[in-house]
């Protein structure tokens, strides 16, 4: 990244890869029962997993309560309780993920997401954020396009809000 930074695994923003089989229903009921373990203690994991889910299918707050239940924290819990803001289209802190600028992996979306800007990003970068929006899942890809346009817009890209919301009411 421009700041000497590793730049995030694109790993830690799939939420397409979350999503499992796709259905709602499956994947939540398997990771459910997953959290607790044969002593009723909180699996090693399971919390992040749930609330992996829950962010994937679009249910930002859910993630969050579900992060909540131990008390555990940690920097993985710290970015999914970013993501689960940024999916509900709340407003996070714009240093959020500034340690990632110019990385042009899928963090650049969700960068962009917190700033709520593309000031400073090169064409590569912008490409980036597009293929990552175009990777999500369709329950959080509509509400992202229609989030991400104006901030295309802003930065004189007409063409690519239009192509964003298109998309975004096509998903």
């Amino acid at each position: 990244s421009e700041s000497g930074r590793s730049c995030l695994p694109d790993d830690r923003f799939d939420l397409a890869g979350w999503t499992g089989t796709g259905d709602y229903a499956t994947e939540l009921g398997a990771a459910r029962l997953a959290l607790t373990n044969e002593l009723d203690r909180t699996a090693p994991g399971s919390v992040e997993h749930l609330a992996r889910i829950e962010i994937a299918f679009g249910f930002g707050r859910e993630a969050r309560q579900i992060l909540a239940l131990d008390g555990g924290q940690s920097r993985e819990r710290d970015l999914l309780r970013l993501l689960a803001a940024l999916v509900e289209g709340e407003a996070v802190p714009a240093a959020a993920l500034s340690d990632q600028a110019g990385c042009t992996g899928a963090g650049a979306l969700w960068r962009a997401l917190a700033r709520g800007s593309l000031d400073g990003t090169g064409e590569v970068e912008r490409t980036a954020i597009e293929a990552a929006w175009r990777l999500l899942p369709p329950s959080v890809r509509a509400a992202i396009g229609l989030r991400l346009a104006p901030i295309f817009s802003a930065a004189g890209d007409s063409l690519g809000a239009a192509d964003l919301i298109d998309h975004a009411v096509t998903s």
